[in-house]
């Protein structure tokens, strides 16, 4: 598992996801070579980043789940069922994202702390945390309609071919 610590509690922020899957993939090489293992992600034309199971996050922290190939600016899920989670402190939680290559919708999960998001959900996602990325661009995933709380976010995508491009928190 690894994770990164995007900002404190009153900052907003932006986290690119091609930085987070290098970064994956940087520590994976570093894991690899004390193990004396094959490394999780091979280099070719473009990374491929395997499963970085998720834990037990810190306030700030993510995790990347699934097989992803990271292009030029985007990070691509290859099999679905691949997964971001994220815990995070602020009002709302928006990511950009991408429909597959040929244009075909991605259907995705939201939950947040474990649970469908409820009265929490941000303008892209419905009660159940259902959500369809049809387009390029910003999702609002989060909304929070109480107080503002320490949240772990989780973001499933049920067909491969998802485009994710960064998280913005407001």
């Amino acid at each position: 598992s690894f994770g990164l610590r995007t900002g404190t509690r009153d900052q907003k922020a932006i986290v690119p996801i091609l930085y987070l899957c290098q970064l994956t993939h940087y520590i994976e090489q570093q894991a690899d070579i004390l193990l004396g293992r094959d490394s999780a992600c091979v280099q070719q034309h473009s990374r491929i980043c395997g499963n970085t199971r998720p834990f037990s996050h810190l306030l700030n922290e993510w995790s990347l789940d699934g097989k992803w190939t990271v292009r030029g600016e985007r990070a691509e899920l290859d099999e679905p069922g691949g997964a971001v989670s994220h815990r995070f402190h602020a009002r709302d939680l928006h990511l950009v994202l991408g429909p597959k290559s040929d244009g075909m919708p991605v259907r995705f999960r939201v939950t947040l702390d474990g649970e469908p998001p409820g009265d929490d959900r941000g303008s892209d996602v419905d009660a159940g945390g259902q959500g369809v990325v049809t387009d390029h661009r910003l999702y609002q995933l989060v909304r929070q309609a109480g107080a503002v709380t320490d949240r772990e976010f989780r973001i499933e995508f049920l067909d491969p071919g998802a485009q994710a491009y960064a998280f913005t928190f407001g």
